[in-house]
């Protein structure tokens, strides 16, 4: 078994012939000043690498791009320069919906790259310039798998309209990247076009692939000799914050701290955190849980977020079962307990490349915490160490190793191993597969307990197939990670088909076909099963969207459980129910969308119905409404859960927002509001101004204000 074991990553490591040509492009070094304003008119553009040939992935795969699409790119000792020309014949027919730093852009006009700057084909930067000047940025793992949209780095990006045509400047610093030693890069280049909705790629402008699969991107030679400086970032913070409580004290809270980056070579970094600090952190959407396990909520945390790709362990979840069950390592554990934040004293953190070795290591320290209920969380010491050897472009095999348990001063040790394997051309397609086991050992309970799991994927032009098993033990439960089902095993599938009219005059672009049958089962017994179907979907090229979904459900009920208050007695209960969902086109002015479900619910039934209405007339303001509602009728009473959204978010500038969310739901009958100023003098150099409030409706009906807090937080980053 071990020769046939060793035989068979001997295989998947080879790398396999391409079988189309790869787009290669040199980039120069020159020496000329620049103004980065977006109109290329400088003449150093002149003598800049020209990247075209661009073809078209929607709707029509593989014609030549229809209006003209240009990207140029040169780089200085320091900095990496991309430019771009797309040519636009009615640019007032353009979508400039957004121009806050990371909007969410779905129909902007606007240029997206990747840059895979070790040349691995599986990890690299991403980075996205609209039209109305939103900057996006992120990190790129296991060849797409991951995205971290969270992570901020330090660049500089401007656009210009003109008659025919809009452009941009983009200046990145080499010390924002880490880079390999071999002066070759991975990247690739798309460009969308907001009023066709049609996308341009340079490299495998092929439906089955996205921008950020970096192993079917083009080849970029030239950055043998970039110079990241001394590699030192001192990121100092001062912050006040006012905390009242109503009818009682008011507080201040004032502080300081701040973060070091070392880069030790130009693939690793050495970061060293004291007196961390989260107030200017978005709030968490609101949920109401109708299940009996776990919510999950995303980390928000910049600390936690930086390099929190070369953490990732195990595979992500797919869709149709709502993302990844079981995360050995999960961040936002550290420094929240009950959802009440713990101080942290300090951390450390040691992220990048050595070789053909991917590290991750982090420490952190918090102290003793008094909760709001009176208890105490003991002081805790916590690590993480996750390691991963590439044995090619394809094949990595890693391990992970965590220790503490935030929530007790007892020891908790979590081991584990995975393999994954990418290959951009099994069956004309895309195949990922990630396989691991993990193991656990906890002090306080005495138990060790382990998970074996893998999932793979495959994408063609037409079809995606994703198959997952997870096999769990009871005793299996890591300190420092997410289980959303204790003990639970599960055999899932996914099918997905999308064909499109063979027809190109069609307004239809594309129909859509799902069958997603999943079953969680423990101790053999089933605990929940589920067929999820989408009977039809179709999208039209305007952005029309509609869509009939049916679900047969089964779930166990072992324990108490009691949604809304009402107890549902113990069994296994059998339902089904459809949902009908249609959509306006993302890219018009005033946009909505609505969905409306029926069918039963256990011993009962249920009904929930949801729309979302947004007003964007410009890139200056942005309203929106989310409403929910969920109308549960079971033996043993009815009741009802509502969660309202409401958002204000005006920008003056690119670098000057202020955004506002409202949000009440009747399950805790609290009301919160979030008002958040941000000011981004340039990368690195921000202020930050946040108010928090929130109310309680008491059972008389009279809504009585909680706390309310105003946190000032400037950040001043110095670079050498």
């Amino acid at each position: 078994m071990p020769h046939f074991t060793l035989l068979l990553l001997s295989w998947i490591a080879q790398d396999a012939p391409a079988d189309q040509a790869v787009p290669q492009l040199a980039v120069p070094t020159l020496d000329q000043a620049v103004e980065i304003d977006g109109r290329l008119d400088d003449p150093v553009w002149q003598q800049a690498a020209l990247v075209d040939g661009f073809r078209e992935v929607e709707p029509f795969e593989g014609r030549p791009a229809e209006h003209r699409t240009e990207v140029l790119m040169w780089k200085s000792e320091t900095h990496l320069y991309v430019g771009f020309r797309f040519f636009e014949p009615e640019p007032e027919q353009m979508v400039r919906q957004n121009m806050v730093r990371d909007a969410r852009l779905m129909e902007d006009d606007r240029i997206q790259f990747v840059l895979d700057t070790f040349h691995d084909g599986k990890t690299a930067y991403f980075f996205q310039l609209s039209a109305a000047g939103s900057r996006g940025d992120a990190l790129i793992g296991d060849n797409g798998s991951s995205f971290n949209k969270r992570w901020d780095g330090f660049w500089e990006g401007r656009t210009w309209i003109g008659p025919d045509r809009w452009s941009g400047e983009i200046a990145i610093p080499f010390r924002t990247m880490a880079v390999g030693k071999d002066g070759r890069w991975r990247a690739n280049f798309e460009r969308y076009r907001g009023s066709s909705r049609t996308r341009y790629r340079w490299a495998s402008p092929q439906r089955e692939y996205r921008t950020f699969n970096v192993s079917v991107g083009g080849e970029l030679t030239g950055f043998d000799d970039v110079d990241q400086g001394l590699g030192l970032t001192f990121a100092p913070y001062a912050k006040a914050k006012r905390l009242s409580q109503h009818g009682g004290s008011r507080e201040w809270d004032t502080g300081f701290g701040g973060e070091i980056d070392w880069r030790m070579t130009p693939q690793l970094k050495l970061s060293v955190t004291r007196n961390t600090d989260f107030a200017e952190t978005e709030v968490d959407d609101r949920q109401v849980n109708l299940t009996q396990y776990s919510l999950f909520f995303p980390e928000k945390r910049d600390f936690f977020l930086e390099d929190a790709n070369l953490f990732d362990f195990g595979p992500r979840g797919f869709r149709g079962r709502g993302g990844n069950a079981v995360i050995p390592f999960f961040s936002r554990r550290i420094g929240l307990v009950d959802g009440e934040e713990v101080s942290v004293d300090s951390g450390v953190r040691l992220s990048g490349r050595a070789g053909p070795w991917d590290l991750g290591l982090l420490a952190v320290d918090t102290p003793d915490t008094r909760l709001e209920d009176g208890s105490t969380v003991p002081a805790s010491q916590m690590f993480v160490l996750r390691p991963k050897y590439n044995l090619s472009d394809r094949v990595a095999i890693g391990g992970l190793l965590t220790h503490g348990d935030p929530d007790s001063d007892r020891t908790n040790l979590v081991t584990g191993l995975d393999l994954t394997y990418t290959t951009p051309d099994l069956f004309d397609g895309l195949f990922n597969m990630t396989t691991y086991a993990v193991r656990s050992e906890d002090e306080a309970s005495a138990e060790i307990g382990g998970v074996v799991g893998t999932r793979a994927n495959l994408t063609t032009s037409n079809w995606e197939i994703t198959g997952e098993a997870l096999v769990a033990q009871n005793e299996f439960n890591p300190g420092l990670g997410f289980v959303q089902r204790p003990g639970q095993s599960n055999l899932g599938l996914n099918l997905q088909w999308s064909p499109r009219p063979a027809d190109q005059s069609s307004s239809v672009r594309k129909y859509e076909f799902r069958l997603n049958p999943f079953v969680w089962y423990q101790s053999g017994r089933i605990m929940s099963q589920n067929l999820r179907m989408t009977l039809f979907g179709i999208e039209w090229h305007n952005g029309y969207e509609f869509q009939v979904d049916a679900n047969l459900q089964g779930d166990r009920v072992d324990d108490v459980f009691d949604p809304g208050g009402v107890l549902v007695d113990q069994g296994f209960y059998h339902w089904a129910n459809a949902r009908i969902n249609l959509q306006s086109p993302e890219g018009d002015d005033l946009s909505w969308e609505a969905s409306l479900g029926s069918g039963g619910w256990y011993d009962g039934g249920r009904t929930d119905y949801s729309f979302e209405l947004n007003w964007r007339p410009g890139p200056w303001l942005s309203l929106s409404l989310d409403y929910s509602e969920n109308l549960i009728d079971l033996e043993r009473g009815d009741f009802a859960n509502r969660i309202v959204a409401l958002g204000g978010d005006f920008f003056y500038s690119p670098q000057v927002s202020w955004q506002n969310l409202i949000q009440f739901d009747n399950d805790s009958d609290e009301l919160g509001w979030q008002s958040r100023l941000r000011w981004i003098h340039q990368d690195g150099q921000e202020l930050f101004l946040v108010f928090n409030a929130g109310w309680e409706e008491r059972f008389d009906g009279a809504i009585v204000p909680q706390e309310k807090d105003l946190a000032l937080k400037v950040v001043y980053s110095i670079r050498f």
